[in-house]
C-alpha cells in the first residue's frame, strides 16, 4: 500500500490496484490501517469490482466444478494468526453476480469471529491455491 495524494485531513491510498480515500487518523504510525481504514478499502474494492464486469471465476481460485456449481478457494487473512485457505460453493449461473458472491464472502467471513478478518478477493490473480 502506498499514499498517492495527501490533504490536510485525508490520504488517497492505493492497495492492490484500488484507490481509496481515508482519514489520516485511520492510518497508524507504522503505516498499517485501522479497522475503519480497512472498511474504507473494502468498500472501494467492492465498488471497483461492481463496475468492472465482475467474474468470480477470475477473482477466486477454481478448485472443482460440477455441471451446475463451482467450488472456489480464497485466502482469509486473520489478525490473530496465519492466513487460512477457505472454500465456498457458488452456482455457475451466479458467478457473474457481484452481490450474490459478496454475500457468500460475508458468510465466509462470519465463520472467523475475529475483528479485522478479511477475505482476499484476488487469490486467482496471485496464483495461489489449486
Amino acid at each position: 500500500m502506498y499514499v498517492e495524494k495527501e490533504t490536510a485531513k485525508a490520504l488517497l491510498a492505493v492497495r492492490d490496484g484500488v484507490s481509496f480515500w481515508i482519514q489520516k487518523r485511520w492510518m497508524k504510525v507504522d503505516g498499517a490501517l485501522t479497522a475503519a481504514g480497512w472498511k474504507a478499502f473494502h468498500i472501494a474494492q467492492r465498488e471497483q469490482l461492481r463496475h468492472s464486469g465482475f467474474d468470480a471465476l477470475k477473482e477466486f481460485v477454481l478448485v472443482r466444478e460440477t455441471e451446475k456449481a463451482a467450488l472456489l478457494r480464497c485466502t482469509v487473512e486473520r489478525p490473530d494468526g496465519p492466513e487460512t485457505a477457505a472454500e465456498f460453493w457458488v452456482p455457475k449461473s451466479m458467478t457473474g453476480n457481484f452481490n450474490f458472491v459478496a454475500a457468500k464472502v460475508r458468510e465466509l467471513e462470519g465463520r472467523f469471529p475475529f475483528t479485522g478478518t478479511r477475505v482476499r478477493w484476488s487469490g486467482a490473480a496471485e496464483g495461489k491455491g489449486a
